[in-house]
């Protein structure tokens, strides 16, 4: 049997890195600003609000890397499975 063609597992880390990086600063900062104006001049909302806002963008960051990981797992499982179909025809 054939093997098909597999991409750099290197360069799939770093680009799901790169992505789970890039929605946990996205969330911290929007969740940073959302909640910042409702602090008034006490310290102890503001680090409240900094410590949950990079609490949410920490979730979001590892569900974007499970997910991205889901969806290349699947895609690969369908190319294999393709090419299985295909021998036996």
């Amino acid at each position: 049997m054939r093997q098909p063609a597999r991409g750099s597992g290197g360069r799939l880390a770093a680009v799901v890195t790169a992505a789970g990086l890039l929605v946990a600063l996205v969330v911290t900062a929007a969740s940073r600003g959302a909640g910042a104006p409702l602090c008034s001049t006490d310290g102890a909302c503001h680090a409240l609000t900094r410590t949950l806002a990079f609490r949410a963008g920490l979730a979001a960051g590892v569900a974007t890397v499970v997910m991205l990981l889901l969806a290349a797992g699947l895609l690969r499982m369908m190319v294999l499975d393709e090419a299985r179909r295909r021998e036996w025809e």
